[in-house]
């Protein structure tokens, strides 16, 4: 459970939350061992009905970083002109400001953060080590090599030109590589708002921001944790003149139960390990990349893969679901077929299933 000082800290983010027109009446943070805090609730909620709501007053979106006092400043820095900034660096600034800065809007919601993460890029080398020659282990790698390239465009430049406002020792590179783990797990997609929230991004404000954010925050949401099989709806919703941030579920929640969210039912155990820092145990949507290589291409594979529409060069996802894909498939009977004689055709001739093989002496079924 949550200690003393954590939960003056929940405390005051019901407080903050409640001051800006969220009913957190019925809602409470509790920590769990193996969770972090989660979101419950104190009465039944109905399958369908919001479960949770935020207005959409308390969220952190690309423009109101862009247009926040710490965005503003690193936007129009000389150190910063000539080419675009990266949206997601835009929002970092802003999450590390606020933070830090008990005067910050967001602060009463930032400090109750986790201040470290259990994706990859938070482990020990050795704990690294343990990937070594899988894909996650280069996931990682190429992950954290992207943030350091995006950390150094900014650091120590900001710092130096304005040193009040990108303080050196609160902009260092953990900092960065907390706001990324905070955005990467805590995130919705920004479809879920359209364009009914915020002022569009001006054609200036457009022209100085690589657009690699697709994603807002969502304080209080934000608390839900993953149940891949729950059917969920976050959206906009109206509450009184204004609007608000809703989820709810395709199943109720038992009062005192836990408000829960999907991350995702299609995510693989790779993406959510990177993304989120855990896994699904037989996760259906894992997948495993394989490309095939290419046999001798004679002239009559090449007019066959001509016509079927199909190349070596792909790279396949087998999954839990479908181990052996519809497109490898049809290339394995190409390959094949090219030493046996076995014609080429579409790509849906050389999907079909094969037919069931029958023992010496069984009859054939006609269907």
């Amino acid at each position: 459970s949550a200690g003393p000082e954590e939960r003056v800290l929940v405390r005051d983010f019901f407080g903050w939350c409640a001051a800006l027109g969220a009913d957190v009446r019925h809602l409470d943070l509790r920590r769990d061992a193996e969770r972090g805090l989660g979101l419950y609730t104190t009465r039944a909620i109905q399958a369908g009905d919001a479960a949770v709501s935020a207005p959409t007053e308390v969220l952190l979106t690309v423009p109101r970083a862009v247009r926040s006092e710490v965005g503003r400043a690193a936007l129009q820095s000389r150190a910063l002109q000539g080419c675009p900034v990266s949206a997601q660096a835009v929002m970092y600034l802003v999450m590390i400001d606020g933070r830090a800065r008990a005067d910050s809007f967001w602060h009463p919601w930032l400090r109750l953060l986790p201040t470290a993460y259990s994706d990859p890029l938070w482990w020990r080398p050795e704990e690294r080590a343990s990937l070594a020659g899988t894909q996650a282990a280069h996931e990682a790698a190429r992950h954290e090599a992207q943030l350091r390239d995006v950390y150094d465009g900014l650091f120590p430049a900001l710092s130096e030109e304005l040193p009040e406002t990108f303080p050196r020792e609160r902009y260092g590179f953990d900092a960065f590589l907390w706001a990324r783990s905070s955005l990467s797990s805590r995130s919705f997609a920004e479809v879920a708002l359209g364009s009914r929230v915020d002022k569009p991004l001006t054609s200036e404000e457009r022209s100085r921001l690589r657009q690699d954010c697709p994603a807002f925050m969502c304080p209080l949401l934000d608390f839900t944790n993953h149940d891949a099989s729950l059917e969920v709806r976050v959206g906009l919703a109206p509450r009184g003149e204004g609007l608000e941030v809703a989820l709810s579920a395709g199943r109720d929640f038992s009062a005192s139960g836990e408000v829960l969210n999907n991350y995702g039912g299609c995510r693989t155990n790779l993406q959510l390990l990177l993304g989120y820092g855990f896994c699904v145990e037989g996760n259906p949507a894992d997948s495993l990349p394989l490309r095939l290589g290419a046999p001798p291409l004679s002239s009559r594979l090449r007019a066959a893969l001509r016509e079927s529409g199909l190349s070596f060069e792909e790279v396949h996802e087998a999954t839990r679901a479908e181990p052996l894909p519809r497109r490898m498939l049809a290339l394995l009977r190409l390959a094949v077929g090219g030493a046996r004689g076995v014609k080429g055709g579409s790509l849906e001739a050389l999907c079909r299933p094969l037919p069931p093989r029958r023992r010496p002496g069984e009859p054939e079924v006609l269907a």
